[in-house]
């Protein structure tokens, strides 16, 4: 490295370090117990007198890549005068090369963001240098993060943002924070998880959105819920992203098969929502273009179709591919015009024993028909689903009753959820019966028994846990647990 080069680093260390040692309060006491963890020494009252050169020659670099920035407020100014005067002056030459070393090191960690510190200042040095203020909400969770790794050491971060959290904030983001949010998390390594859901970003925003997934090498899960944003071509370069929420953000015909042609040979994306897209077509275009992807898709495991408008026909052609798909566990087809048709042709991929674990078929109009073959499809081949919705499907008591007695030889299916459909008393006790024998636990169904004037019934469970997503983070329970801790402070200090 040239000398040109050495004194660039320094130049741009240095003002990490005087940064840090401004925000960081850090009595010396203290400072002394940070130098004999890094040296692992017993002996700290000797340790007191050290240089600077000396903490680098005995510093242990992996440990540095974890605290550096309790590291960083060790090196003072003072120190720094104190091991130039010493070493630089008296020799006439530079003998201390560990220190720029270690300097290097610092802007080498820095610029790759590591910790929520560096994170931090990265965005108020982004702000400052698109001449903007600072988002308040951004502000907020960065410093609730600070607090939360005060003692407890943390290499990744889920950033919640969510526009809908009136406790969090009251404003939401918009398109120029999206631009500072895409600077600063480019080439960030510690933030993990973004959730950008109902904020008011638009195509402008949208742009940045995309580069950030195109370019970013850490950001596994990404949620945008609300927002219309189109990010099929960031897909297609992306290897880290695991997770995508594209729900509700008013997808058209052209964005669901740009998306679908990507899947093809993206090896990364493990869970996908595209519930509710904008189709003025009935042909099913979208369906068959993603049901033809899944029949060679191998990474996915989690798909939500909810909202879908898919009839019988984009089922039919969905369940033909999915006899060929061996990884998908988790299958939304809740909120869809499906029928016992439809149904019929599913109930032979159950057959076939794929890997779905999950699957949710809420408010269609499966019917007897279509709950019966089902349940037929249960009772005999099927080892593997353990999740079944058929919640306001307009099932009656014979529907209901073969699907209870499929739970009787089906060991595997634990978990099932029936309201709205026609609870008569047939079906009420079917019910109840799985339930007293045990067979069905009280936390996995949403249905009740009572008994009133000899009369068997079924209620709704005043509770039960929505969240069934598996990689996906739910729509409303998934504030980080330090957050939600804050947002419990808040609302004491109000009373």
């Amino acid at each position: 490295m040239t000398k040109a080069e050495n004194m660039l680093n320094l130049k741009k260390a240095l003002s990490y370090v005087a940064v840090f040692t401004h925000n960081t309060e850090i009595k010396m006491s203290q400072r002394i117990t940070i130098i004999s963890i890094v040296w692992s020494r017993e002996n700290v009252e000797k340790e007191q007198t050290k240089t600077v050169n000396e903490l680098c020659l005995t510093l242990d670099f992996g440990y540095f890549d974890r605290h550096y920035s309790s590291i960083i407020a060790l090196v003072s100014n003072h120190l720094l005068r104190e091991f130039t005067r010493k070493n630089c002056c008296s020799n006439k030459r530079w003998r201390g090369t560990r220190i720029l070393e270690l300097l290097n090191k610092i802007v080498q960690v820095t610029s790759k963001m590591s910790d929520i510190h560096s994170t931090a200042y990265r965005y108020d040095a982004v702000c400052t240098e698109l001449s903007r203020q600072p988002h308040p909400y951004i502000l907020k969770m960065f410093e609730r993060e600070k607090e939360d790794t005060v003692f407890d050491f943390k290499d990744q971060m889920h950033l919640y943002l969510a526009g809908n959290n009136n406790l969090l904030t009251d404003k939401r983001i918009e398109d120029p924070d999206c631009e500072a949010l895409y600077k600063t998390l480019q080439n960030n390594s510690y933030v993990t998880s973004l959730d950008l859901r109902y904020n008011l970003i638009t195509d402008e925003g949208a742009k940045f959105i995309a580069k950030l997934i195109e370019e970013t090498t850490k950001l596994t899960d990404l949620n945008l819920m609300w927002r219309n944003v189109v990010c099929s071509r960031a897909l297609q370069v992306n290897t880290t992203l695991e997770a995508l929420d594209v729900a509700d953000t008013d997808l058209t015909i052209e964005s669901i098969i740009a998306i679908s042609t990507v899947l093809y040979n993206n090896k990364t994306l493990k869970a996908l929502n595209i519930n509710r897209p904008i189709l003025f077509s009935h042909q099913e275009e979208t369906t068959i273009h993603f049901a033809e992807m899944l029949k060679v898709n191998t990474t996915l495991k989690e798909v939500h179709f909810q909202k879908y408008d898919m009839r019988d026909f984009g089922m039919t052609r969905l369940a033909e591919n999915l006899m060929h798909n061996d990884t998908l566990t988790y299958l939304d087809l809740s909120c869809n015009r499906i029928t016992r048709d439809g149904i019929n042709e599913l109930s032979k991929v159950l057959e076939k024993n794929t890997a779905i674990e999950v699957l949710d078929l809420g408010y269609n109009r499966l019917e007897d028909d279509g709950a019966i073959h089902i349940a037929n499809a249960l009772a005999s081949l099927n080892t593997n689903l353990k999740t079944l919705v058929v919640t306001s499907n307009n099932i009656g008591s014979k529907g209901l009753c073969a699907l209870a007695d499929a739970m009787k030889t089906n060991t595997t299916l634990t978990n099932i959820y029936i309201w709205g459909n026609k609870l008569e008393e047939p079906a009420a006790i079917a019910f109840a019966n799985l339930i007293d024998n045990g067979r069905l636990s009280k936390e996995n169904t949403d249905v009740q028994a009572y008994v009133v004037d000899g009369a068997t019934k079924l209620c709704e469970l005043s509770f039960i846990k929505t969240s069934r997503h598996t990689y996906l983070h739910c729509y409303g329970d998934d504030v980080p647990s330090a957050q939600e801790a804050k947002i419990q402070e808040d609302l004491m200090s109000l009373l």
